[in-house]
């Protein structure tokens, strides 16, 4: 990946996760940028993300595709970028899958 690809997906996720976190009003709901990757002409992203608790999950996708130009337009106020992409959401799995993982290796060890 390029050194240039790589630098716009760290600073993307750090501002996504800032105007995220600042729209975000409801205080039981953890929403984590885990991830935000940029196509190769900079014009689309995917943002992965992580809900905590996870049965907020849909309520939170449907906030964030509701304010997906919110947060588009206050990132372009704080990033410097000829184009903002364009913002798609992805559940990030990569915790519930963990638990998952950690449930069936207590199980086999309890046996």
């Amino acid at each position: 990946m390029k050194q240039r690809i790589k630098s716009a997906n760290i600073n993307l996720r750090d501002e996504i996760a800032t105007i995220i976190n600042k729209l975000n009003e409801d205080s039981n709901t953890l929403i984590t940028v885990t991830s935000v990757n940029v196509s190769n002409d900079l014009k689309h992203m995917k943002v992965k993300i992580s809900v905590m608790p996870e049965k907020k999950l849909v309520k939170t996708l449907k906030f964030l595709q509701k304010n997906v130009f919110a947060i588009s337009d206050e990132l372009s106020k704080k990033v410097k970028m000829k184009y903002i992409p364009k913002i798609k959401f992805i559940l990030d799995k990569g915790y519930s899958n963990f638990v998952q993982v950690q449930d069936i290796i207590s199980k086999l060890n309890e046996k």
